[in-house]
Order: C-alpha cells, then sequence, then structure tokens
C-alpha cells in the first residue's frame, strides 16, 4: 500500500448470462402473444430481462393460415343437388356450409341457388281422335299437322326432318308412332309432350277386266271390277256408277279410274287404261 505493506484485495465476482427462448406456434388468422396481435407468419422477438436481471430474447415462429371461404351460383330447373351436402332444393336459396379447410382453419361454403319450374307445352293436332281413343287417325298417305304452344325459344321434333324446328310441322305418318316434341324457354328449362299418331290402311285395291287385258273392238262392252272390301265406290264415267262392277261400250281407248271408300272414309284410286281396236 502507500504505506510499503502488504495490501490484500479480494473480488467476489457473480456472473449472470442472457437467456433466450423459441416457441414455434401455428394459428388461424390471428395470434396473441406478449400483448401483441400478430395476423401473418413470421419470425418475431421480443426482449425483456429475466430473473437475474439480465436481457432476455423469446423468439416466435409463427405460421399464420387463414380461414377460406368459397361462392357456388347456379341457376337450375325445378331442382339441385349440392354435392357438398347432398342436399336436393327445390326451390331458390341463399344457404352455408361450415367445415374444415386443408390447414384446419374455418371454410364457408356459399351457395347461391336460383331454381326456374320449368314450363308445361301441349301439342295440338289438327285430327281429332275418335270415340274411345286417345290417339288422332290418319289414312294411310294422308298428313296430319301437329302444333306445339307457342312462347318458346327452340323446338326439336322426332319427325327424323332436319327442319322440323319450329312449333309446327306437318307429317306423312306410314304406321302408327308417337311424336315428340322438346322445346327450351328462355330461362333454358325444357318442356316436353308426346302424341300417338295411328294410320289407316285401305285394303288392296285393284281391277280386272273382262276381257283380260282389255282389249275389245269398237260396239263391244268391257267389264271392269274392282276388288272387294270397300263400303262405296266411284267410277269416272259420264254416269254416275258407284258399283264396284262397271259395264261400258267405249268408242275409244279410254283410262278408267276408281275411287274407294273403305269404312274408316280413307279413299283409295286405281286406274286401266281400256283400248279400242278397230278390228
Amino acid at each position: 500500500n502507500a504505506a510499503g505493506c502488504d495490501s490484500t484485495a479480494t473480488l467476489n465476482l457473480t456472473i449472470n448470462s442472457t437467456s433466450s427462448s423459441t416457441t414455434a406456434a401455428t394459428a388461424c388468422d390471428t395470434y396473441d402473444w406478449n400483448g401483441t396481435t400478430y395476423t401473418s407468419s413470421g419470425s418475431y422477438d421480443y426482449v425483456t430481462q429475466n430473473a437475474t436481471g439480465c436481457d432476455s430474447t423469446a423468439t416466435l415462429n409463427l405460421t399464420i393460415n387463414n380461414t377460406s371461404s368459397s361462392t357456388t351460383t347456379v341457376t337450375a330447373c325445378d331442382f339441385y343437388t349440392w354435392p357438398l351436402n347432398g342436399v336436393t332444393y327445390h326451390s331458390s336459396i341463399n344457404d352455408t356450409i361450415i367445415g374444415v379447410n386443408s390447414f384446419g382453419c374455418q371454410e364457408l361454403s356459399i351457395l347461391n341457388l336460383n331454381i326456374n319450374i320449368s314450363p308445361v307445352i301441349s301439342i295440338h293436332t289438327s285430327v281429332n281422335p275418335p270415340n274411345g281413343s286417345d290417339c288422332p287417325h290418319v289414312c294411310l298417305g294422308d298428313s296430319i299437322m301437329l302444333e306445339a304452344d307457342t312462347g318458346f325459344v327452340s323446338y326439336v321434333w322426332n319427325t327424323g326432318q332436319i327442319y322440323d324446328t319450329t312449333n309446327r310441322v306437318v307429317i306423312y305418318p306410314q304406321g302408327n308412332i308417337t311424336y315428340v316434341v322438346e322445346a327450351l324457354d328462355f330461362n333454358g328449362c325444357e318442356a316436353r309432350d308426346t302424341v300417338c299418331v295411328e294410320v289407316w290402311q285401305s285394303p288392296f285395291l285393284s281391277i280386272t277386266s273382262s276381257p283380260n287385258p282389255p282389249v275389245i273392238c269398237m260396239g263391244d262392252t268391257v267389264i271392269l271390277e274392282a276388288s272387294s272390301g270397300f263400303d262405296s265406290y266411284y267410277w269416272n264415267t259420264s254416269s254416275i256408277d258407284t258399283g264396284s262392277v262397271l259395264l261400258d261400250t267405249p268408242n275409244q281407248d279410254t283410262w278408267y279410274i276408281i275411287e274407294a271408300l273403305d269404312s274408316n272414309g280413307c279413299v283409295s284410286l286405281e286406274d286401266i287404261n281400256v283400248i279400242v281396236d278397230s278390228c
């Protein structure tokens, strides 16, 4: 010391260390940590003092996953089945399903549904069904007009005629058949109707002659006979001949035509040429 004597200095030393910690967290949308609300993923530090008065750094490794939502807007005819819940709706509705997305956060699925009711369409025919039948009847070779209700955007008939895309068609059925019309309205909804048509086919009509072949001499008589099975017969002669048998004495080559009417009112025509020779 200053006097030249020994001097002893003693140090009693305590070393305190700083401290640190790391926390990993995953949350949906927000996370509260040490008084702060975090809304995005990242690494965040919080510095304070530990129990010994040294710096203490806490590190947060944060992952923020967001809730999600989706909206489905659908316009359907009559009904709609939502695949997400398997429910079939028959009227317009706004519905929401609360679920969990792939991150474990809430997911909202929203359905905006508009239901249009399909219209009704009817087919009208130019021939009325006979008593006791639901189907109009026509004679083979005759036509029938089918007319659907107006007010639709498009029409499709199953007639096989590509131009049948209007509400009115004229057809010549060759046998019993059911015709179908499909129409779309302004909402894209379909209306459908059917009508059956039955076809009457007359018996086979033919003419036999005596002599056969029908070649006669001037002044001779030819006998023409139409086949049976008809209710009435009309020949194209100058007199009113209504039977199935015609006797005539032509003075020149003549075409004879017969019109036969069956029990259904269907008409069949047949003709024959009689040759008159001067002999």
